[in-house]
């Protein structure tokens, strides 16, 4: 209200304040308001006119006569044309500042008709629209977003007269989206019947099949969505369906334009128009997020009226989108010669990389997190189990340096089951070992374990494919502290790899063997390992093994009493795993150089690196924030 308020100062030119944002977000309701704490500002008085419902000329024209009139025109002297209704109405207006509300505009032509002509008047204008051309005129605008949980909480208390456990209230709140005319509908249905609990209330709105939001048979919340719906042009208004009923979380352009079959200019174009309805909000870093209601009335409308033929359509083909733009990203963080099942040739095709480096390879996958697990559990509902199994391969490239555990263990365990349906049991026995890794991580030892006797059990004879799993079960017996049992399994990995002369393979397995070699208390020798490693890992360009090499190879260093070749070689490690964009080892090698200048007396350097580890931790989401986070406050 004071952002408004100081947009309708008086001045010599008539003030033009236009309140937008989502149908139902209340801006109705806050003109109303604004109206009542100015009364007796506007000597020549409030005139309120409502577009909803009305459309072009005849709604200005049928308006204009309408203020004419209460401005105490006869209907006999009242001018036939638009244009001399607002020469006029101009003319009547020019005594005395007024203030003009024009409610539910759609379009700027309807809000150049009304400006009085008296110095110190003001327009209101409420708007789903965000009527770019007015903004270019100079008018302001003050764009109201949905309540954040704790207004949107209090707000459902007072109209429902409910008291809640704060974890139900606040479900229902974000099932509501924090949308004010959502909160509404919620708070009846509260106060109409006492024997629904908010927490059923939160369940069935969640469950879109649902009515959740009808009331005497209509659904309120839709109600508000479709008249701006409706106004869409037909390639807009089937845009926006599809991409209510895909798979998706969020959207860019490139993603819509998949969904939809779409070049992406004319995909931009479509959604420059759903964005200036309302509907959709303005992108953010090149992503659109529209608000949880808006996306239900989509998909709704989607279902209602598109086939399921040309659903399903749209659905596969964002799917085939994210295998082959995740395949690429693949080649360019784990390089061309890493084991893979799925046909990467046939799958890429002729396609060029998008990506030019790792970081930017990382990056991608990291910002489609949330569509890379929508699309594989979507694709495995519909029946296209080898684009759900070859999704989730693709997508470890991201969860084996990012660290997203859960949704590792989530995507492998689906894409596992999809490769079962499928048959294919060797990408199921490469998934079901991979995932062991983020089991681990978990402190699940048993899962872990489980996933890899199982992988064991389905793997065919495929050397690589079994020298890999050699590799995970001696990365198990490594993390349980047997260093015996893990150095056999690394060394029969290492075997099979240079049986089928797999140089990455070996390369990595050579890292593994010597960091084995110095836990079981033979430091030259893992010293000498790990330097041929290096040198093998190098020789691959596999950026983020190297730098995990040299990570041991400090350890071993400061073992031997070489504190200075071991600040040299966690340095490189850093240098290196940043470069890479590999943020979860760069946080190991942070960990060992804060630990050495923390024994050397280097406070200050110490600082520095758990500084940086606080700040990785935190992006990863993962679960040593706090412990980082305390040891950054412990150094002062």
């Amino acid at each position: 209200m004071a952002a408004v308020g100081d947009l309708l100062g008086g001045g010599r030119r008539t003030a033009i304040a236009v309140l937008t944002g989502l149908p139902g977000v209340g801006k109705s309701a806050l003109a109303r308001q604004l109206v009542e704490v100015s009364r007796g500002a506007y000597p020549g008085g409030e005139l309120f006119v409502d577009f909803g419902g009305g459309a072009g000329e005849t709604a200005v024209g049928d308006a204009l006569a309408s203020c004419l009139r209460a401005l105490g025109v006869a209907d006999a002297v009242i001018p036939p044309g638009r244009a001399e209704r607002a020469g006029l109405f101009r003319t009547r207006t020019s005594a005395a500042p007024m203030l003009v509300v024009l409610d539910d505009v759609t379009e700027p032509a309807q809000v150049r008709a009304f400006q009085p002509h008296a110095p110190g008047s003001a327009v209101l204008v409420t708007s789903n629209a965000r009527l770019t051309e007015l903004r270019l005129d100079g008018a302001g605008v003050v764009a109201l977003e949905p309540l954040d949980d704790d207004a949107a909480a209090t707000l459902l208390g007072e109209l429902s007269g409910r008291r809640a456990e704060p974890d139900d209230l606040l479900a229902l709140v974000r099932e509501c989206g924090g949308l004010p005319v959502a909160l509404r509908v919620a708070a009846a249905r509260l106060a109409r019947r006492s024997g629904l609990t908010v927490r059923a209330l939160a369940e069935e709105i969640a469950d879109a099949r649902r009515a959740a939001f009808s009331v005497r048979g209509e659904d309120s919340v839709a109600a508000v969505f479709a008249t701006s719906y409706r106004r869409l042009p037909a390639g807009a208004a089937r845009l926006y369906r599809l991409l209510g009923a895909a798979p998706a979380v969020d959207y860019t352009v490139e993603v819509a334009a998949a969904v939809a079959g779409l070049d992406e200019d004319t995909c931009a174009d479509q959604l420059d128009v759903v964005v200036e309805s309302g509907l959709l909000p303005s992108e953010t870093d090149g992503w659109f997020r529209p608000h949880t209601l808006v996306r239900r009335h989509a998909r709704e409308r989607a279902v209602a009226e598109e086939t399921e033929r040309d659903l399903a359509a749209a659905a596969r083909r964002l799917v085939w989108f994210l295998v082959q733009r995740a395949a690429l990203a693949d080649l360019v963080i784990n390089g061309t010669g890493r084991l893979r099942v799925t046909p990467v040739a046939d799958v890429v095709g002729d396609r060029p990389n998008p990506f030019a480096d790792r970081p930017a390879a990382l990056d991608w996958l990291d910002a489609q997190r949330a569509n890379l697990l929508a699309a594989v559990r979507a694709a495995l509902d519909s029946g296209w189990n080898d684009l759900a199994w070859q999704l989730a391969e693709c997508a470890t490239a991201l969860y084996a340096n990012r660290r997203y555990l859960v949704d590792w263990t989530e995507t492998s365990d689906l894409g596992a089951t999809a490769a079962g349906l499928a048959g294919n049991a060797a990408a199921e026995a490469r998934l079901r070992s991979y995932a062991s890794r983020a089991w681990l991580d978990l402190n699940r030892p048993d899962r872990a374990r489980a996933e890899l006797d199982a992988a064991f059990a389905l793997a065919p004879d495929d050397v690589r494919l079994r020298a890999s799993l050699y590799e995970m079960d001696g990365r198990f017996h490594e993390a349980a502290g047997d260093h015996r049992r893990a150095l056999v399994a690394f060394e029969r990995s290492l075997a099979l790899f240079e049986s089928v002369d797999d140089r990455r393979g070996a390369a990595s397995l050579t890292l593994f063997i010597g960091r084995a070699l110095g836990e079981l208390g033979e430091p030259e020798r893992a010293l000498s390992t790990l330097t041929v490693a290096l040198r093998l890992l190098r020789a691959v360009d596999d950026t983020k093994m190297a730098g995990r090499a040299l990570i041991s190879l400090g350890r071993v260093h400061e073992r031997l009493g070489g504190d200075g070749d071991a600040h040299e070689a966690y340095t490189s490690a850093v240098e290196t795993l940043s470069a890479s964009g590999d943020l979860f080892h760069e946080s190991w090698a942070r960990d060992a150089l804060a630990a050495l200048a923390e024994r050397t007396g280097d406070v200050d350097a110490a600082r520095v690196h758990v500084a940086r580890m606080v700040e990785i931790h935190t992006r990863l989401g993962g679960p040593d924030v706090e412990t980082v986070t305390r040891r950054l406050a412990d150094l002062g």
